[in-house]
């Protein structure tokens, strides 16, 4: 926002100002803030309006050891929408591997090291994502948005499961012992159901907005 404010410019001499009030722009809401901007500077706001259109971050959780990690992406969602007036997009979740640490001691991309890992599955998915996106449409609708959330959601479910999987073999081998796969399962449901739940309210905030545009940001 500061960068795109010529430096004499009434919007800079504002922000100039409460930074030294102590109330800087990081300590304030942003769509609390362009009201006021646009009311003593029109032309800056809509400078600023004009480069705020073109960011559309994209959003990847990574080194998930569980489920309920990934819900920081829904705690980042919020806070972008808040905070920023910014919609994200969630491109997906990388859980933790230990083959990772393997694959560089190996000096080799994982992606390589191991194909079919948990982990290299998921930066295909991901590097598949980005190049099927519409370069001339980049900004995503929020039933664009919303599905991206899901989708990285159900993906979340899915990678954990075949985790279990793998889990369930080592179990079968005697590696680990039965009581501490119990304990994962039923922490793995816990999580998932809390991850559902989640999911559901945001599209249910989803669908009331759309329901009424007027109230959007």
């Amino acid at each position: 926002m500061y960068s795109s404010f010529p430096k004499n410019s009434r919007a800079r001499k504002y922000l100039d100002k409460l930074r030294t009030e102590g109330s800087g722009p990081q300590r304030t809401y942003i769509p609390k803030l362009l009201p006021e901007i646009q009311r003593i500077d029109k032309n800056s706001y809509n400078a600023f309006i004009s480069r705020l259109e073109l960011l559309r971050p994209r959003l990847i959780i990574n080194m998930v050891d569980e489920p309920k990690d990934a819900d920081v992406a829904m705690k980042i969602r919020r806070s972008c929408e808040e905070y920023l007036g910014l919609q994200i997009e969630h491109l997906g979740i990388i859980y933790r591997d230990a083959l990772q640490d393997t694959a560089l001691s190996s000096r080799l991309p994982i992606i390589l090291y191991k194909p079919q890992a948990i982990l290299s599955q998921a930066i295909y998915r991901i590097a598949e994502k980005i190049l099927q996106s519409d370069e001339d449409n980049f900004i995503p609708s929020l039933e664009r948005i919303e599905e991206s959330f899901q989708e990285a959601g159900v993906e979340a479910e899915t990678d954990y499961d075949n985790r279990m999987d793998y889990i369930t073999d080592l179990l079968h081998s005697g590696a680990l012992g039965q009581g501490e796969l119990l304990e994962t399962i039923q922490s793995q449901q816990i999580e998932i159901t809390k991850l559902k739940k989640e999911n559901n309210f945001i599209k249910l905030k989803l669908s009331q907005a759309l329901q009424h545009p007027e109230n959007r940001n």
